[in-house]
């Protein structure tokens, strides 16, 4: 929990990461998501995932492109799942993704009403305007995600 300046907590910001976040974050180590394992680490924000989003993390991983051992993609999947939080099902969202595949994570961030998607999905970029209006904001990893949660830790402390 993040401590309020008065003395309170707040609940940690709710986001969802795509698929491609996660391997820029644990198969890439890309810089523009250090950050975001910083937070994950250190529970400052709570991911969230879903059994459909889980399962497809487990079929990229298992890709041979990534040249991972059975043990690194284990690796990988335990450190996801104790960093996450699963909700058990995230019901068909009134926002429709272009892409079938990416639809899950819309209606995983809408239902469990989380304040960030990260992306680097141009379907979902595509709807950030029209997901800004239902209370979500949809963002690529980097400097402008890390403000949009510095602002979130902000508020949550003047709260």
């Amino acid at each position: 929990m993040i401590a309020s300046r008065d003395g309170g907590s707040a609940a940690p910001p709710r986001i969802v990461l795509d698929t491609n976040v996660l391997l820029d974050l644990w198969v890439f180590d890309d810089p523009d998501t250090r950050w975001l394992a910083a937070l994950l680490a250190a529970r400052r924000v709570v991911a969230l995932c879903t059994p459909a989003s889980d399962a497809e993390l487990d079929d990229v991983l298992s890709r041979a492109r990534f040249e991972l051992t059975p043990q690194r993609r284990q690796d990988i999947l335990a450190a996801w799942q104790a960093s996450a939080e699963r909700v058990p099902v995230a019901p068909r969202a009134g926002l429709h993704c272009s892409d079938p595949d990416d639809q899950k994570f819309l209606d995983l961030a809408l239902h469990a009403h989380a304040a960030l998607l990260l992306t680097k999905d141009r379907a979902l970029l595509r709807l950030r305007r029209r997901a800004r209006g239902l209370g979500l904001l949809i963002e690529r990893p980097g400097g402008a995600a890390s403000a949009v949660l510095e602002r979130l830790f902000v508020d949550q402390d003047m709260a």
